[in-house]
């Protein structure tokens, strides 16, 4: 810590006077008085100043004993004492000779006493003063010299409107949008002629009247285009720019929306009467005034067809009610139609074409029609269908130049005739025949089958045989009788025959005084004829297969006359379905 000097003022000058002659007494011979009249003691000196009595040894330029320093001399503000202690800002007291201008004991600025003790922080002192917030200090407290009263830098910013630096407002800072611009230019309302961007204008001619160009609250240039809603100048959109066909149309006076009253041609309007209904002169689209001719297509009020003129025979009836084309019902006969029956598959009072009434026996050869000979006989080269006279057609046709034996409606040689027509196939069961001869091992197997069913029969000598397969025995040596397998084979065709859910139609039977199994099946017709398989290695078995069977074996879609003629492979067979008024039918699943 620095020590305080204590040093004598007058009174104790004065003091000194007033006792000096009692001191003398006491002094004795070492004292010493200064030219000041102050007697020091024989421990100490008179100081140069003579003002003051100092250690003998300071000012001996040696720093000794209690001494912080000793510059040579007993003067202050040089550094040292006249005591020989330190001089510096902070040890409370002000060395004017050293600059300073007070000293608080610290050196801590803003407290009335700079950190340098070279300023009592006041504004006027000549001194800027950062610490109390000071800009400058020009040495008074006047404005308008550079430096306001409160010593602050004169200049937009400082809270004073400087009018001759053309401030309008100065609110203490430099930032804008606060009610007085960056530059104290402007006080940022609309009407004073000034464009303040940052509070939203875009626009200020000096007053607050709208239609002239500028806004009444100066954010509109009041010009389509500038996304800013204009009800006045009679916009009812602004999409930010000057283009049509984008929901605002170029004048902003469209929302180019069918029903505006308003027709928007660059969006495809053609017509807008203010509302979305059809069937006015204009369509709820907007797009079309609902006359033919026009080009589009009105079905709302009848339009089939629009080509652009009102000319008939060009595929668009002069009316646009029709498109001349057969089959939609409208006879159009400046295309030569004689009937439409709203199709074109003929056979039903209207040919395909619309140009004939399609009747055979008229004596036309109508489209689609083979012939038309007049009349509706069957019998002659021309059927009452008005198609020629072939085998296949399900009629006995007697007058061909080459009579037919028999016409089963195709020309096929499945069903009851044959395929020319020249030979009658009557129904017949298909047979078959197995010889058992030769050697037979345990496993081997014969499979028979007839329509959709077949078994497998399997020859046993040690008890086991596959589940799906009927047992045959033949254990013992030598080999059973051939005549007592066969009957073993017959015994077990029968009971897969005659029992059992799904049934083999077949009939077995062994042939007298041989070891031949005879096969027949129980239904007649060409699904009888089926192989016979077997695995016997013995050549001496012979098996020959189910054949013979004839009828009932035309397949699905096959023309027919009889149900005879159909295939009865499926568990419910077929019938021959016949369109009344029709000779042929085809071949249908019950």
């Amino acid at each position: 810590m620095n020590r305080i000097p204590r040093k004598p003022g007058l009174v104790s000058l004065a003091f000194v006077f007033l006792v000096l002659p009692f001191v003398s007494a006491c002094t004795g011979a070492e004292s010493v008085t200064c030219e000041s009249g102050l007697v020091c003691p024989g421990s100490r000196k008179c100081a140069i100043s003579g003002d003051m009595c100092v250690s003998k040894t300071c000012g001996n330029t040696l720093t000794e004993a209690a001494e912080e320093c000793d510059d040579g001399n007993n003067t202050d503000g040089d550094g040292c004492t006249s005591e020989c202690f330190r001089e510096s800002c902070g040890d409370g007291t002000t060395q004017r000779r050293i600059g300073e201008l007070c000293d608080d004991g610290n050196q801590v600025g803003g407290d009335g006493c700079s950190a340098n003790c070279r300023s009592v922080e006041i504004c006027g002192n000549g001194v800027t003063d950062a610490n109390t917030a000071e800009e400058c200090d020009d040495g008074n407290t006047v404005s308008g010299d550079g430096c306001s009263v409160n010593c602050l830098t004169e200049g937009c910013g400082n809270g004073v409107v400087d009018r001759a630096s053309q401030e309008r407002c100065d609110d203490g800072n430099r930032e804008g949008g606060d009610g007085c611009s960056a530059d104290c230019s402007s006080t940022e309302s609309c009407g004073n002629g000034i464009i303040d961007t940052i509070v939203g204008e875009v626009c200020d001619d000096g007053n607050r009247r709208p239609g002239d160009g500028c806004s009444a609250d100066c954010r509109s240039n009041e010009q389509c285009g500038n996304r800013l809603l204009e009800p006045a100048l009679g916009e009812v959109c602004d999409d930010g720019n000057r283009k049509s066909g984008d929901g605002c149309s170029e004048n902003c006076t469209s929302t180019e929306q069918c029903g505006n009253g308003i027709t928007d041609t660059t969006v495809g309007e053609v017509c807008d009467d203010g509302n979305r209904d059809d069937r006015d002169g204009c369509s709820a689209d907007c797009r079309s005034n609902e006359q033919c001719g026009n080009g589009l297509v009105d079905s709302h009020v009848g339009e089939v067809c629009d080509d652009g003129d009102r000319d008939n025979g060009d595929g668009c009836s002069a009316d646009c009610h029709s498109t001349e084309r057969c089959g939609n019902g409208i006879i159009d006969r400046v295309v030569g139609e004689v009937c439409d029956d709203g199709n074109v598959q003929g056979k039903d009072e209207c040919g395909p074409d619309c140009r004939s009434t399609d009747r055979c026996g008229n004596g036309v050869l109508d489209v689609g029609e083979q012939c038309d000979d007049g009349n509706n006989v069957d019998t002659d080269n021309c059927l009452s269908g008005c198609i020629l006279a072939t085998c296949g057609d399900g009629i006995k046709n007697t007058s061909q130049g080459r009579a037919e034996a028999c016409d089963d409606g195709n020309t096929s040689d499945c069903g009851t005739c044959s395929h020319d027509c020249t030979q009658p196939q009557s129904l017949n069961p298909a047979t078959g025949f197995i010889t058992v001869a030769g050697f037979l091992w345990d496993s081997e197997i014969i499979t028979i089958g007839a329509g959709s069913v077949r078994y497998g029969f399997e020859f046993d000598t040690n008890g086991y045989v596959a589940s799906f397969n009927r047992r045959i025995i033949i254990d013992g040596i030598p080999l059973p009788p051939h005549e007592t397998i066969a009957d073993r084979l017959v015994e077990q065709i029968q009971l897969v025959a005659d029992h059992g859910t799904y049934r083999l139609p077949i009939t077995a039977s062994r042939l007298a005084g041989t070891s031949t199994v005879k096969l027949v099946a129980r239904d007649p017709g060409a699904a009888g004829n089926q192989l016979i398989t077997e695995s016997v290695s013995d050549s001496a078995f012979v098996v020959q297969s189910m054949s013979g069977g004839y009828g009932r074996d035309c397949p699905a879609n096959k023309g027919c006359v009889v149900d005879d003629d159909c295939a009865q492979a499926s568990p419910d067979g077929s019938r021959c379905s016949i369109t009344p008024g029709r000779a042929t039918g085809r071949c249908q699943p019950r």
